[in-house]
């Protein structure tokens, strides 16, 4: 065994009995199987065809522990560190992956303050496994067969949000989880996001990952969502961690039969990120939308794989991806749709776009299809290129300079993912951390400029496109 496996293991042996749920024999059972399947595995390398692109070896040879602290005595989150503007039903904040302080229930916009709906629970993961463990044994008791990082998450099992909906209840405000990493060089944290919502519910949910630059950390959370009949589920998953920061998350979801989920993915930070989203439509009528948007810039790496298996007829899933790569910055984009034999008048979609802002940028992309059933309707595509000089030009001739015309063209660019994120307030958190990650974006002329030029494509000038029927 490598002395990285050896040193999880140590680590593993001198924490794991003071871990939330330590004397429940399901949730020891799972932390050591868990623990035995990543030594088994060890890290994955290049070899990986899942990982060919993106090299962990960095983090292997770095000695990441937990915090024995945790978010205990930590106190609040910094204004600069939430979404302006989000009135939310509920707020969790967690520090290097525990919970910090109580949920808040802030309310509106103008922070009046409320209750949750009757019924509806958001807790502490450490909680639930200390008080009633049982109520979510049937979400983590199985071990996902996912990759070496899932595995190690699930080894570590301690604390993180718990969101129960039940039936025909929907949440008029969004709920706010805040994941900090803070403080501790070589810290790990492993938290866990749950999110059981029942038949007919529905909600919108923010999951905000941020860095404190003081450090190297490893953030390696793990959401499980888990959509009910006819319910519907809205999911902002917000990256925008420092340079110190290596990030590999994942998220597992199951839509029933009529439910919707809606994943807007958004990368806008990190030194490496690598996230791996599964949705599996278990039931007829399934519905799935997943948007994504990623920033690479400087040497920063950024790895997203999608898998979406159409289990049941008359599924839909539609995947948007697009990528702003800069400097020496590499993106991924490897995105799977399974249509199996039972999934009759299933229609998927995939694209994945993206924009090259400097010679030394470089994106791998490979969006796939395999398809089991005859009746069905699927499409795939992807494109590489720089901004299309046409436009520049075009833009130009409207007064603009140089600079300025790229660089609305560029956040033209991502504008469209943008436009399909139904909150606000998330939308125009976004665009703002959008122009301060990408200094190209600082000549962006004033948006009553902007509008008075729709119609201008920002699409690549010498695309590679490659279709499924």
């Amino acid at each position: 065994m490598s002395a990285a496996l050896e040193h999880y293991r140590r680590e593993w042996a001198a924490a794991h009995s003071a871990l939330p749920g330590a004397r429940v024999g399901w949730v020891e059972q799972v932390r050591r199987e868990a623990l035995d399947r990543f030594c088994d595995r060890g890290f994955p390398t290049p070899r990986d065809e899942d990982w060919k692109y993106t090299n962990v070896r960095p983090i292997e040879r770095r000695a990441f522990r937990l915090d024995p602290a945790g978010g205990d005595g930590a106190g609040g989150v910094a204004p600069a560190e939430r979404l302006e503007g989000l009135g939310s039903a509920v707020r969790l904040v967690f520090l290097n992956g525990r919970l910090a302080s109580a949920p808040l229930c802030p309310g509106g916009p103008g922070g009046s303050g409320g209750e949750l709906p009757a019924g509806v629970l958001a807790e502490s993961l450490a909680h639930v496994l200390e008080s009633d463990p049982g109520r979510v044994e049937p979400h983590l008791a199985e071990l996902a067969d996912g990759n070496a990082f899932t595995a190690l998450n699930r080894a570590f099992l301690g604390d993180g949000a718990v969101i129960t909906i039940p039936p025909g209840v929907r949440l008029p405000l969004p709920v706010e989880l805040v994941f900090v990493a803070r403080g501790e060089v070589d810290v790990a944290s492993h938290p866990v996001v749950l999110v059981i919502a029942g038949e007919a519910a529905g909600a919108t949910l923010v999951e905000h990952h941020l860095g404190d630059g003081a450090g190297a950390k490893l953030a390696n959370p793990f959401t499980r969502i888990a959509v009910g009949e006819g319910a519907a589920i809205e999911h902002h998953l917000l990256i925008e961690e420092d340079d110190a920061t290596w990030h590999t998350g994942h998220i597992d979801a199951r839509v029933a039969a009529g439910g919707r989920l809606g994943s807007n993915a958004v990368q806008l930070g990190g030194r490496l990120v690598r996230y791996g989203i599964d949705v599996s439509l278990d039931g007829p009528e399934a519905e799935v939308v997943l948007n994504g948007l990623y920033v690479a810039r400087g040497r920063q790496h950024v790895d997203f794989h999608t898998r979406v298996d159409h289990r049941e007829p008359g599924g839909r899933s539609e995947q948007v991806y697009k990528g702003l790569l800069d400097g020496r910055g590499r993106g991924v984009f490897n995105g799977r749709v399974l249509v199996h034999r039972d999934a009759q008048h299933s229609d998927a979609s995939q694209s994945n776009h993206n924009l090259l802002l400097s010679p030394d940028a470089e994106i791998d992309t490979k969006p796939q299809l395999e398809i089991f059933a005859d009746d069905v309707k699927c499409s795939h595509g992807a494109t590489v290129g720089q901004l299309d000089e046409r436009a520049i030009h075009y833009v130009r001739s409207r007064g603009l300079a140089e600079d300025a015309a790229r660089a609305l063209l560029t956040f033209g660019f991502a504008e469209d993912v943008l436009a399909r994120m139904g909150e606000p307030a998330v939308r125009r958190h976004v665009e703002r951390g959008l122009v301060a990650a990408l200094p190209a974006l600082a000549e962006l002329p004033a948006m009553d400029r902007v509008e008075d030029l729709g119609g201008v494509s920002a699409a690549p000038s010498t695309p590679s496109r490659d279709e499924g029927p």
